[in-house]
């Protein structure tokens, strides 16, 4: 029968009373600012603060790319300044042991350009001492013969015995 109750289940009734308005109060609060029925009407309400909660939570973590993004962009401008690329300044701090995080390089080439100056001469210093150049790469630049001319007709590399200085 539809009303009635069984004798083994009695259901207690849930007054919401003070806190469901609260509850609603509450959201309603966190959706002041947004337009129309989304800051007034609970049920729109809802909505919009569940969206904003989860675009909030989302936009926190992607803010740190843009911020290590932001970084990178202004590192590169100061490298740049001191005749080195991002990558290059990047590389030679590596092979330097120098460990200073991208936050602090951007913010020593904007505020201090000596202290970055500085930086990038001990990167500089690590790549000319750690770049050799290939030995038959350059005499074979300095000789300037077109790449055709390089192979014997049977297909083996042609070794060019003689060194021109530079």
């Amino acid at each position: 029968m539809k009303g009635r109750q069984d004798e083994d289940h009695n259901v207690t009734r849930v007054k919401r009373g003070y806190v469901r308005r609260r509850r609603h109060k509450k959201i309603v609060r966190m959706a002041s600012g947004h337009q129309s029925g989304r800051s007034r009407v609970f049920k729109q309400a809802n909505e919009s603060v569940m969206h904003a909660l989860r675009y909030a939570y989302f936009h926190r973590r992607e803010k740190k790319g843009d911020m290590r993004r932001l970084w990178n962009i202004r590192i590169n401008a100061a490298a740049r300044a001191n005749g080195l690329s991002y990558s290059k300044l990047i590389h030679g701090l590596k092979l330097a042991g120098v460990d200073v995080n991208r936050k602090m390089l951007a913010e020593l080439g904007a505020t201090d350009p000596e202290a970055f100056t500085a930086i990038a001469e001990t990167a500089k210093a690590q790549l000319a001492a750690q770049t050799r150049p290939n030995r038959l790469s350059t005499a074979l630049r300095r000789v300037a013969l077109p790449r055709a001319s390089l192979l014997q007709p049977n297909g083996t590399p042609l070794v060019v015995a003689t060194v021109i200085p530079a």
